[in-house]
C-alpha cells in the first residue's frame, strides 16, 4: 500500500468512527495509552513532486506497537494527478 493510500486510509477510518472533537486543551488525550501524542500537526504528501494531500490535525496519538494513529480535530484537502483540489475531509471541525 503506498504511503498516500495508507494516509487516506486513516483519515477516512477516524472519519467513520465518529468520534467527539476535542482539542489538545482537553485532560482526556492524558488517559489514552499512546506512544507519543502531537499537537498543531501539518502533514504534505507528494508523489513524484506533485502534492497529493496536505491535512491539519489538533491532536495526533501516536502508537508505536501498530502502524494506527489516532486524529482530532482534522482539516485535510486532497489533490489530483495534476496537483488540482479535488476533496476536501473535515472531522471534529466547525465549519
Amino acid at each position: 500500500m503506498t504511503p498516500r493510500k495508507l494516509f487516506l486510509c486513516i483519515v477516512l477510518a477516524f472519519v467513520a468512527c465518529g468520534a467527539p472533537a476535542t482539542g489538545p486543551g482537553s485532560a482526556d488525550y492524558r488517559e489514552l495509552p499512546a506512544d507519543q501524542i502531537m499537537t498543531g500537526v501539518n502533514h504534505n504528501s507528494t508523489s513524484d513532486g506533485i502534492r497529493t494531500a496536505t491535512g491539519t490535525f489538533d491532536t495526533v496519538y501516536v502508537f508505536n506497537d501498530s502502524s494506527s494513529y489516532y486524529l482530532r480535530g482534522v482539516s485535510q484537502q486532497l489533490f489530483d494527478a495534476e496537483g488540482r483540489q479535488s476533496a476536501t475531509v473535515r472531522a471534529g471541525i466547525p465549519p
